[in-house]
């Protein structure tokens, strides 16, 4: 609580009944007044004026006024810097003096969440944040891309790697930001590619080589996204070009599954599958089923 401190008593001083005028400055506040008092601290006390005590008073309290009256308010602020938190008085007016006072430099990147020149308030708190710049500079490997190629002179379904990938390498420079130590941000400056990838190549089989064909009726199932379908002739996993004789389309399916189990349908493909070589309204298509030898 605010108070003022008095080290004597009031009696012990002796009474003037003249009054005089004194010019009153309270910390910027300018005012004058008229006063029979003789004592500073009893022209505060008259004037409701009160202190804490790292306020600062000229004259003392204990001396008797002249015609001028300085009071220095002290502004209490906390300051956080360096892992370090501090609370004290100062009368000093701006951030830039606080922290000179606190002995606090600052660095050409530190930053302070207020600006040097703002005054001073009760209570403020300053916080300063050092900022430091590094570089960073690494070696990064560059993915190769894959192309394929097709090969009418390679069975469909094979593959061959005619050329095998190699991996680049680039240098890249980074700028790191250090806020209080910590790495805050990294951003990259700077891109060279040391050495270029090289890419695979991957020769894609497209010759067909298909064994004896079975004509018949061609129905379609709900099922699957790939291009599958049933048959009750050829094993699990084998590859079947399947021809609409009507209108030509080719579709090549794998089989996973067991059927048709109507007479006269040879094969039953899935939705997708029937879809390349006919409407789904058609319901049938008259179909030749070759198995693609590999």
């Amino acid at each position: 609580m605010a108070f003022i401190f008095f080290p004597f008593s009031f009696s012990q001083a002796k009474n003037f009944s003249s009054e005089k005028k004194i010019a009153i400055a309270d910390n910027g506040l300018n005012f004058q007044i008229k006063t029979d008092k003789t004592l500073v601290a009893e022209i505060l006390v008259d004037l409701g004026i009160t202190l804490n005590p790292n306020d600062h008073v000229y004259p003392a309290l204990s001396d008797r006024a002249s015609d001028r009256i300085i009071i220095e308010r002290a502004t209490q602020i906390t300051l956080a810097a360096d892992n370090q938190i501090q609370s004290f008085f100062t009368f000093e007016k701006t951030v830039e003096r606080a922290l000179s006072e606190a002995r606090i430099s600052l660095g050409p990147n530190d930053e302070v969440n207020y600006d040097p020149n703002a005054p001073l308030f009760s209570q403020m708190e300053i916080n300063v944040t050092r900022v430091k710049f590094d570089t960073l500079t690494k070696n990064v490997a560059v993915p190769f891309e894959t192309l394929n190629q097709k090969d009418d002179t390679l069975l469909w379904g094979k593959l061959k790697i005619i050329q095998t990938g190699k991996p680049g390498l680039k240098e890249q420079i980074y700028k790191i930001v250090y806020k209080d130590n910590q790495e805050t941000k990294r951003i990259l400056e700077k891109e060279t590619i040391l050495e270029k990838p090289r890419a695979e190549i991957i020769l894609e089989g497209t010759k067909i080589v298909v064994g004896e064909p079975q004509t018949g009726i061609a129905s379609f199932y709900r099922y699957g996204n790939k291009l599958t379908c049933a048959s009750t002739r050829f094993s699990f996993g084998t590859a079947l070009r399947v021809t609409n004789l009507e209108n030509s389309k080719e579709v090549i399916v794998t089989v996973n599954d067991y059927g048709p189990f109507v007479p006269g349908r040879v094969i039953d493909l899935n939705v997708p599958a029937f879809e390349k070589i006919a409407t789904l309204d058609a319901g049938l298509a008259n179909v030749k089923v070759e198995k693609i030898i590999q």
